[in-house]
């Protein structure tokens, strides 16, 4: 497997493991933000897909939180989100470069 490889790898990975938020909470944000911090000085497809799923992952803790806005759109929300992810997880492993909708940017 080349440095190419790894890098689409890497950033396919973060996407689709967010799935074990459902199982793990925030404990699931543990192994992409590890991943964003030591790997994304090595690509810059890492560095995008990382900054990516951070932000992701803290709009979605943060309608979980705010539970009068967080009940209501959660549900919707959670449909777009794990369309996203899938679609985030296949632009990244074609090197692509995706862009979550709806989304708080505190990363960049």
């Amino acid at each position: 497997m080349g440095a190419r490889d790894l890098d689409r790898a890497v950033a396919c990975g973060m996407h689709l493991w967010l799935l074990s938020a459902a199982v793990l909470g925030p404990l699931a944000l543990l192994l992409p933000l590890g991943l964003w911090i030591v790997l994304r000085h090595r690509s810059p497809l890492i560095d995008d897909h990382g900054r990516e799923v951070l932000n992701s992952q803290i709009t979605m803790l943060i309608l979980v939180l705010v539970v009068c806005v967080g009940w209501v759109l959660l549900v919707p929300w959670m449909l777009l989100w794990l369309v996203s992810l899938v679609r985030g997880s296949v632009a990244g492993a074609g090197g692509e470069i995706y862009r979550y909708p709806v989304l708080i940017r505190l990363i960049r």
